[in-house]
């Protein structure tokens, strides 16, 4: 294999991962008004349903007095993560899949290091 297509492959193989990662924008949905693992505290993504948002959605997570709710949203010009606070109620909007739980960037951060190291061992 030439050095010039090794050089593209380990190019394009994360951007490749993080573009996989992030199409289709897929939320986790659940609540925890009856109970559940769905709290800031006890949130297991193994419990939570996994839905494909509308394509002008973003995911969401909102606090109100140990109340949470995680789910789609109206993106209204919303492009980046972010999360607000105000008169005790906490709201986060995100961009990316299943980024309404806490572990959810880890898991793409890892991705994408482990492809970009993948690519260094198998053409060094």
């Amino acid at each position: 294999m030439t050095s010039t297509l090794k050089t593209l492959l380990c190019f394009l193989l994360p951007i490749a991962v993080l573009i996989v990662s992030t199409n289709g924008l897929r939320c986790y949905e659940c609540h925890n008004v009856f109970g559940g693992s769905c709290s800031e505290d006890n949130f297991n993504p193994a419990s939570a349903t996994i839905v494909t948002c509308n394509s002008t959605d973003i995911c969401t997570k909102s606090v109100v007095g140990g109340l949470v709710a995680r789910g789609c949203g109206e993106a209204a010009g919303v492009n980046a993560d972010m999360c607000s606070e105000f008169l005790g109620m906490f709201g986060c909007m995100c961009v990316t899949d299943l980024c309404n739980s806490a572990s959810s960037m880890t898991l793409q951060i890892t991705a994408l290091l482990a492809s970009t190291f993948l690519c260094v061992v198998i053409f060094a």
